[in-house]
């Protein structure tokens, strides 16, 4: 690929389009890509079949976790921390510092904020305020786009209070600045072990 990374095999399934029976093979194939499907790793079925005693399709995971957690309440959250996650926890541990809750809110973004409050995204936001007067209520979201000229990436985030507002923004001059980000990231993905990321851990910022 001409950046020295190592890319293993994939094991791509084809269908032939050609094939008589195409629409039944299209429709086993969606039911295993869906929540009731069995589409998992080698790995995640040993290690279900260690939690679980039995090789349960990841909704039937979903399904026994959420029961037990209703009959059983706290006690099942510790049992599943220690069983899946290997942490040792307490009803006194397991609650979030409310200095960590604070970080946490000032960094997520406004789809996230906007599922915390069991709202929906569209729903939650606004665009434009022609004709609205007054404070804008607790649930809802400003979005406003700008699209014009060589604009490319114009973001700035608004805290606005009374008397004063914070402004953090960023311009990008070329869309070839995002490209080197996602080859940078893809660079140091691969010689990481399995995991959640994000651009944070690139940077080195965690």
């Amino acid at each position: 690929m001409g950046l020295g990374m190592k890319v293993s095999a994939l094991k791509i399934r084809r269908i032939d389009s050609s094939r008589e029976d195409i629409r039944a093979a299209m429709a086993e194939l969606r039911r295993r890509l869906s929540p009731e499907g069995d589409v998992v790793s080698e790995a995640g079925r040993k290690r279900t079949i260690e939690v679980f005693g039995q090789p349960l399709s990841p909704a039937r995971v979903v399904e026994r976790i959420c029961r037990e957690v209703r009959e059983r309440g706290i006690s099942a959250v510790l049992d599943y921390s220690r069983r899946i996650d290997k942490a040792e926890l307490t009803a006194e541990t397991l609650r979030v510092p409310a200095e960590d809750l604070r970080r946490a809110h000032a960094r997520a973004d406004a789809e996230f904020l906007a599922a915390v409050r069991r709202v929906q995204l569209d729903q939650a936001v606004r665009h434009g305020r022609a004709g609205i007067l007054g404070q804008r209520p607790p649930e809802e979201i400003g979005l406003h786009s700008l699209r014009g000229g060589d604009v490319v990436g114009d973001h700035t985030v608004i805290f606005a209070g009374l008397g004063e507002r914070v402004e953090l923004t960023h311009k990008a001059s070329s869309r070839e600045t995002f490209a080197k980000g996602a080859l940078r990231a893809a660079q140091w993905v691969v010689r990481q072990p399995p995991g959640l990321y994000d651009m944070q851990h690139v940077l080195g910022l965690k």
